[in-house]
């Protein structure tokens, strides 16, 4: 019976759209049908794209800042919740922060853009992003965005961003092969550029420089503290070393280093998020459903019912990852039960599964050197990036502080 009439909604919903579509097509003029156009938007081939054309404050005036987005903060909480996948969230995690990369990027506002283990790497601008929700339909995110003169210079506080799916993107062949999930993070793009572009450029022509002298005191504060004066976090440039100074040189050769290292990650992010695309895509078109039906029966104060939601999608099991097709039931005692986990087949329900076992991505063994200084780097993302932060450091106390036992 609660199957006949959903179905029955769902046909009085088509055939409103259907009479709606033909009634604004009765009133179109026929001057306004151009065949030539229709022939040639025909004969193109979809693109697989949800981007529209997005209308950019105006930032010319202003210098090309670099930005390090951290990798997301995947907000796992600590009790299960119903639409909460740890091993997805911590993928997603890593997919997030190279689609906003990639959002701003297409912005044109910005210098290099890149994605950073955690929020130690140094850049201008920096691009926090913690996932409050994304269950296929509805995604979430807080987002906070500062400079190099420290958190308290925020330029958008915690502020949060969502986006809904709607039903027909996953029917779309122009849509197929695209991430549901892409619009939101366009709106936050334009968001940071329009806090960008009411910046005075005499203040934000001081950041590189800033970003400089941070990064030498990091490894020599007793050479360069003087440089910089801190008060509450913030910091402030009170001067440069002379363009002739070695130790100024070496420390620019070592930030050129790190950029370079961070910028050989940023093929790992990519591929990542390649890899995990039609796992990804498949479960966010079996997602939406659920969540879907989830919200218009809260909405509809049918909580505490037990009450089979039709259809069915493929849900994996936790413990040998096989997947069944089952039905989504809702839970006694006024909670919806949510499936987890989900993928149109096995393969992909083990990959999503295997890919978010771990917050960092594993880079495999390298071996780095600089300076005639060999230093092998081993383990996740965040291991190598503080290793290789050893290595320079190695480099530059036995230059410069040649007592020291290193």
């Amino acid at each position: 019976m609660r199957q006949s009439f959903i179905n029955l909604n769902q046909y009085l919903f088509r055939s409103l759209i259907l009479l709606t579509i033909t009634l604004m097509g009765a009133n179109a003029s026929a001057q306004d049908f151009d065949l030539d156009k229709r022939l040639k938007k025909q004969n193109t081939p979809p693109v697989a794209t949800t981007h529209k054309t997005i209308q950019y404050a105006d930032t010319s005036h202003l210098p090309k800042l670099d930005v390090i987005i951290p990798v997301f903060d995947p907000n796992i909480p600590k009790k299960d919740k119903d639409d909460v996948w740890p091993e997805v969230r911590r993928a997603e995690a890593n997919r997030f922060a190279w689609m906003m990369k990639k959002a701003l990027e297409r912005s044109q506002a910005f210098g290099a853009v890149r994605v950073s283990p955690n929020d130690s790497g140094f850049g201008e601008i920096y691009v926090h992003g913690k996932i409050l929700r994304a269950n296929g339909e509805d995604i979430r995110l807080e987002i906070t965005v500062n400079d190099i003169r420290g958190k308290k210079k925020t330029w958008i506080k915690a502020k949060k961003f969502k986006y809904r799916v709607q039903e027909s993107f996953h029917k779309s062949t122009r849509t197929k092969g695209s991430d549901s999930y892409a619009p939101i993070f366009d709106m936050i793009a334009q968001e940071i550029v329009k806090k960008l572009s009411r910046k005075k450029a005499k203040d934000l022509q001081k950041l590189p420089a800033i970003t400089e002298m941070r990064f030498a005191n990091m490894f020599g504060s007793e050479y360069f503290g003087k440089y910089l004066k801190s008060k509450r976090g913030t910091y402030k440039l009170v001067g440069l070393p002379d363009e002739n100074d070695q130790v100024y040189a070496k420390i620019r050769a070592m930030r050129i280093q790190e950029q370079l290292f961070i910028d050989q990650l940023q093929p790992h992010y990519e591929d990542f998020s390649t890899r995990m695309n039609p796992h990804y895509f498949a479960w966010q078109e079996h997602a939406l459903p659920i969540a879907r039906e989830r919200r218009k029966q809260k909405n509809a104060a049918m909580w505490g019912t037990i009450a089979a939601i039709g259809g069915t999608v493929v849900a994996a099991t936790s413990d040998n990852k096989t997947v069944q097709t089952v039905g989504v039931v809702t839970a006694v005692g006024g909670g919806l039960v949510a499936f987890k986990k989900f993928g149109d087949a096995k393969a992909s329900a083990s990959v999503l599964d295997e890919m978010g076992r771990t917050l960092n991505l594993d880079l495999g063994v390298q071996v780095v050197e600089f300076e005639g200084i060999q230093t092998k780097l081993e383990g996740d993302a965040i291991d190598q990036f503080v290793a290789y932060r050893v290595h320079l450091l190695k480099i530059y106390e036995s230059e410069y502080t040649p007592d020291v036992q290193l």
